[in-house]
């Protein structure tokens, strides 16, 4: 976490001889870039998620799966 925000530790030195304070910003923008793929994959659709059932009266997962999209509607996940 520390790296990530770009606060040095004595804990982050792997030897003795280091003495560079230096936290190169490429981690934050990778894992920012990262987070930010994931959310645009997850989020900017208006389906999150669908079920397969695996017998052929699939209502209870269907059922399920309506039910689980109002509860997230519900708990607005989205805002």
């Amino acid at each position: 976490w520390r790296m990530w925000r770009g606060k040095w530790s004595a804990e982050d030195r792997n030897r003795l001889s280091e003495r560079s304070r230096l936290i190169a910003p490429a981690l934050a923008n990778a894992i920012e870039m990262t987070t930010a793929e994931i959310e645009e994959g997850l989020l900017s659709k208006e389906v999150w998620f669908d079920t397969v059932d695996n017998d052929r009266q699939n209502v209870d997962a269907l059922l399920a799966r309506d039910q689980l999209r109002f509860d997230l509607d519900e708990a607005n996940t989205r805002d």
